[in-house]
């Protein structure tokens, strides 16, 4: 996918800031739509109710704090003010409804289905593309981390044949592995082997908090520990000038 750096954000360490990369995920005449590279934070989605995106946590942090920490005057004036509007249930469409304007957002489930190449809930290949890891000063705000191995899939009678259809040759994919083994460092770099993941939020349209899993998938968060400050990291999305 195509990457561009844009901002500068802590990642490495809490106190010096570097460039943010993100994937470019759709492109039109003037704008395009990008979403970090990496999961950059870790903040609750809400203040402790289960809570649509017009009145979330994360939706004030995102475009207060974070904007003004991640971008100059001068990169603000390139992040667009956008109509973002949050479907109830998915179809195959982006969202409708009422919309509310944000410079800075988290994806909906429209666009982390659609802007990954498909027109499925439960699709394993772009599940595979929405995993991502935390950075460094994410991991130690409090992201949960998880490891992941590339191998052959175990049972692949278990998938609908449309995923088998799409799915590459080898049938291998990034699985989780089941537990931390003793010298497994969040802090090392991913190989072809092995990588780390984490969960994040999408904006949510009702009461039901959505988020990503490790291995990619789109899930309802309903545990209130995860709903609050249970691991589950910011992974910003935005339309910027071309």
């Amino acid at each position: 996918m195509k990457t561009i750096l844009f901002g500068n954000y802590w990642q490495s360490n809490n106190t010096d800031k570097e460039p943010i990369e993100w994937i470019v995920l759709k492109e039109e005449e003037d704008k395009m739509y990008v979403l970090s590279k990496y999961c950059l934070d870790c903040v609750p989605y809400s203040n402790g109710n289960k809570t649509i995106w017009e009145d979330s946590f994360a939706r004030k942090w995102l475009n207060t704090k974070f904007i003004n920490n991640a971008f100059s005057v001068e990169e603000q004036d390139k992040i667009l003010l956008s109509d973002i509007k949050t479907d109830k249930w998915w179809g195959t469409r982006l969202d409708k409804g009422t919309p509310v304007k944000d410079k800075i957002f988290l994806p909906s489930i429209s666009e982390a289905i659609l802007y990954f190449d498909s027109t499925e809930w439960h699709d394993i290949v772009a599940e595979q593309k929405r995993i991502t890891r935390p950075t460094n000063y994410a991991y130690e705000r409090g992201c949960w981390a998880y490891p992941l191995e590339y191998g052959k899939i175990k049972d692949i009678s278990k998938l609908r044949s449309c995923m088998q259809e799409n799915f590459n040759k080898n049938n291998s994919y990034w699985y989780y592995e089941d537990g931390i083994k003793k010298g497994d460092d969040i802090f090392e770099k991913d190989t072809i082997e092995k990588r780390w993941s984490c969960r994040w939020y999408l904006r949510s349209p009702n009461e039901y908090i959505i988020g990503v899993s490790r291995e990619g998938a789109i899930y309802d968060i309903t545990n209130e520990r995860d709903m609050l400050y249970g691991g589950t990291a910011i992974r910003p999305a935005m339309w910027i000038k071309k």
